[in-house]
């Protein structure tokens, strides 16, 4: 959020001294709510850590991230396996390091299901014009004087 804020030419300042009273409703720390949470704001991380880089620099970095990610969801899985039935925080950073992981697969996904779309909206709308140009019956042509 805040590369967006600095990308459209606003400042962001520091203030130390500022303190924010953020209220949670109970409904949002209940386990569901919790797993929902974690794994719809990993879905984004592919967006958010591309932000910054042109086509061929996400190409570039996406088997870096992959690889970094996949140690962390092991590296998580090693430390807190006995817990991960019953400790919410666990399971719920699990599912944001999952998602994180998917991220970049999802982002893909849901670019060939919008192209795909795109294209198919493309070729009916060529199909109905074409309909169009010949859709006028053909009159016939008298030929006169030969």
């Amino acid at each position: 959020m805040l590369s967006h804020i600095r990308n459209n030419g606003w400042e962001i300042w520091l203030i130390p001294e500022m303190e924010i009273e953020h209220k949670i409703s109970k409904h949002r720390l209940e386990k569901d709510y919790l797993i929902k949470f974690f794994h719809s704001n990993g879905l984004t991380r592919y967006q958010t850590r591309m932000l910054n880089y042109s086509q061929w620099q996400k190409l570039l970095l996406m088997p870096f991230h992959l690889i970094n990610d996949l140690k962390k969801i092991i590296v998580h899985l090693l430390k807190y396996h006995s817990v991960l039935q019953t400790d919410i925080i666990a399971i719920g950073e699990l599912n944001l390091l999952l998602a994180i992981f998917y991220s970049p697969i999802n982002n893909f996904w849901q670019y060939m299901k919008n192209s795909r779309k795109n294209i198919i909206k493309l070729a009916l709308s060529i199909l109905k014009n074409q309909k169009i140009i010949f859709a006028e019956p053909l009159r016939k042509v008298h030929r006169t004087g030969f």
